[in-house]
Formats: structure tokens, C-alpha cells, sequence
């Protein structure tokens, strides 16, 4: 059982490693990254599909440099465009475009056919555990900021 234990966070790396391989090899025929859709996606939910370069890292949880990256090859594709905040211009807004909009929501469907065959070997009930236990884990490791502190301490 021990071992088990340990090898969950290897399990769940080897899962996300294989999904986001799967899923980059689905969203090549649209020239588009699981990377570059976290940001499509996260500028599709906020108010006006726009939001600060600040924001953008704060939900992805990824780094200025990452996100600055990511922009860039989204501006190239005209998925979206930046721009200056009117009052502050050390703050730049990022907002999608028509074509990022639409692009969002043709992956969308992709996105939650993926979904259905990561779990189609779940029984309903499974699922219903399955995403409870997700859930509950997430929680617990983000509430966790002690024992996070520490591991990246090590």
C-alpha cells in the first residue's frame, strides 16, 4: 500500500503528460497548443473575453516570461490582440479576437469529446467519485501552502 501511496503524484504527472500529448496532437489541425487554449480559454470566460497580462498569470499560474510568450504566438495567429491600459500603459490588456472567439468554440467541442473518452471506462458513479475525489485533492494541495513552501524549499 505504501508504494501505491508514493506513486500517486507519478501517476497523476503520467496522466496529464499523456492527456496534453493526446490532446496537442488533436488541436495541431487548428495550429494551436493545449498551452496556447488555457489562455483562449481563460480570456473567453472574463467580462469582455479581455483581461491584464497580470490576470493571465494569476489564473494559468504561470510565470510573466510564459505568458508573455504565449501572447505573442496568439497575436501572430490573430487569435487575440493586446493593448494598453488608458490609464496606467505599464498595464496591457489582452482581448480576443473574432476569429479566437470562434476558434474557442470549435475546440470547446473537441475539448469535451476528449473529456467523455478520458472517462468513458468510469461507470456514472465512478465519475461522480472520481470528480469529487479530484476536487477534494485539489483543495487540500492548494490549501496546503506550509507543506508547499516546503517542497519548494528542497
Amino acid at each position: 500500500m505504501r508504494d501505491e501511496i508514493n506513486m500517486v503524484s507519478t501517476h497523476i504527472k503520467l496522466i496529464n503528460e499523456l492527456i496534453e500529448k493526446k490532446a496537442n496532437q488533436k488541436l495541431k489541425i487548428y495550429g494551436i497548443t493545449v498551452s496556447q487554449i488555457r489562455v483562449v480559454v481563460v480570456l473567453k470566460a472574463a467580462k469582455n473575453e479581455t483581461c491584464s497580462m497580470k490576470e493571465l498569470e494569476k489564473s494559468l499560474k504561470l510565470s510573466q516570461q510564459n505568458i508573455v510568450g504565449l501572447v505573442k504566438r496568439l497575436e501572430e495567429k490573430k487569435v487575440l490582440y493586446s493593448f494598453p491600459d488608458k490609464e496606467d500603459k505599464r498595464i496591457k490588456h489582452v482581448k480576443l479576437t473574432d476569429s479566437g472567439n470562434q476558434l474557442c468554440d470549435t475546440i470547446a467541442f473537441e475539448l469535451k469529446k476528449m473529456d467523455e473518452w478520458i472517462l468513458e471506462a468510469l461507470t456514472e458513479e465512478d465519475k461522480e467519485n472520481f470528480s469529487s475525489l479530484l476536487k477534494k485533492i485539489y483543495s487540500h494541495v492548494m490549501g496546503d501552502s506550509e507543506y508547499s513552501s516546503q517542497i519548494l524549499k528542497e
